[in-house]
């Protein structure tokens, strides 16, 4: 059991339970539409139920939901991301761009073409 399946099926459960449906016969193996009564509302309403017990973002453009049928699926879909995001963000860490400009390569020495506002009211002819 991957360590994601309890927590998906609390929330699943308490899901379901808000909506009156019930809930004793549900396992991380039951068919959410075929079994749990889920249609594609209340998924949206599951899906976003879980992001905020994870506390984090769930790209639902990237989501196919296919594989989204089971409780056990969800997880491996959630922890398959997870990974993804850290190997990304390891790779975004350790990547250098060649493009990029220092944040000093505009700055001008103090002292370049530096002349008070009023030199030319005080010179001489």
């Amino acid at each position: 059991m991957s360590a994601l399946q309890p927590q998906l099926l609390d929330v699943l459960v308490s899901t379901l339970r808000d909506e009156g449906l019930p809930t004793a016969e549900v396992t991380a193996d039951t068919h959410l539409f075929d079994q749990a009564g889920v249609d594609s509302l209340l998924l949206i309403s599951f899906l976003l139920a879980v992001e905020a017990e994870l506390q984090r973002p769930i790209d639902f453009e990237a989501l196919d939901f296919r594989d989204l049928t089971t409780v056990r699926s969800l997880a491996t879909v959630l922890e398959n991301a997870a990974d993804t995001d850290v190997r990304q963000a390891d790779a975004d860490v350790h990547t250098v761009d060649p493009d990029a400009r220092s944040a000093d390569a505009d700055v001008r020495p103090a002292d370049a073409d530096v002349r008070p506002a009023d030199a030319d009211a005080h010179s001489v002819a």
